[in-house]
């Protein structure tokens, strides 16, 4: 490759001289396993764990699952949108039967006169 066709490919003269100088150590023009960044806290494990806590319990808080997960809240809700799960907070339904409902219709009418 001379230099006019490296000034047309707009490619710096080191990036072809590193390749052609690993060509020449190994043979081959491909990456080197393992190059590049790492994957840090978004490992493939933890966030299984944190899809599988959230499926065994829709009902937990991103923040109790963070604590459990061991990793940061929205760390914990990036996974929950990526996931497309959907969580939920469970109502508390009234304990009340017929006595009781006409007690509070009572009440209530009493608040209004």
């Amino acid at each position: 490759m001379d230099l006019q066709e490296n000034c047309e490919a707009k490619v710096c003269r080191e990036t072809v001289s590193n390749v052609i100088k690993r060509f020449n150590e190994d043979l081959t023009i491909n990456r080197k396993e393992g190059s590049g960044g790492k994957q840090g806290f978004r490992s493939p494990k933890r966030v299984r764990k944190v899809v599988a806590l959230f499926e065994k319990n829709p009902n937990l808080s991103t923040r109790k699952v963070a604590q459990k997960a061991g990793c940061l809240k929205i760390f914990v809700e990036r996974v929950k949108k990526q996931a497309n799960l959907k969580t939920y907070k469970v109502q508390k339904v009234p304990d009340r039967n017929a006595v009781k409902n006409q007690e509070a219709k009572n009440r209530a009418q009493k608040l209004t006169r």
